[in-house]
């Protein structure tokens, strides 16, 4: 038990980074890693040999933000784009990632933020690793297409 207790400690870090990135709001964030260590603490028994603990704490992340998240209404932002063209960028990717839809969020975030392979995000989120593939592009494109839109509307200088 406690070299499951240390491994559980050593994955604290990854779910809250998650569950910050899907959230942007610490409190909330915090209360969703409290959730899923409180089931993984009463499920001790259920991740098996082929399934790492990492993905098995992710994927009970994973739906209990999806159960938190699919009620409420996303939020749309607009904000006037700024003269520094970084922080316009960074602002516009921060707001094109949160206004992703939940799905799209959590596949970019497990691939490109966690590194888990595309078999390891399928299983975090119950679907096949084909469409954790579509997901990604999809998500990726709409990011490039937000902070490009945010770019083309910064002011051009000589020519």
């Amino acid at each position: 038990m406690s070299g499951f207790l240390a491994s559980l400690e050593q994955a604290v870090p990854a779910l809250r980074r998650y569950a910050l990135a899907m959230l942007s709001d610490q409190r909330g964030a915090d209360d969703v890693v409290r959730t899923c260590l409180a089931r993984a603490l009463d499920r001790t028994h259920e991740p098996g040999e082929a399934t790492g603990l990492r993905v098995w704490l992710l994927a009970m992340m994973y739906r209990e933000l999806t159960a938190r998240l699919r009620p409420r209404r996303r939020r749309l932002f607009s904000s006037p784009i700024g003269n520094i063209v970084s922080a316009v960028a960074s602002t516009e990717l921060s707001r094109a990632f949160s206004g992703l839809p939940l799905e799209q969020r959590s596949a970019v975030f497990l691939i490109s933020v966690e590194d888990l392979s595309y078999a390891a995000a399928a299983e975090v989120m119950g679907i096949p690793a084909v469409t954790v593939v579509n997901l990604l592009k999809g998500g990726r494109e709409r990011l490039r297409q937000a902070v490009g839109a945010g770019a083309s509307g910064a002011p051009q200088t000589g020519s």
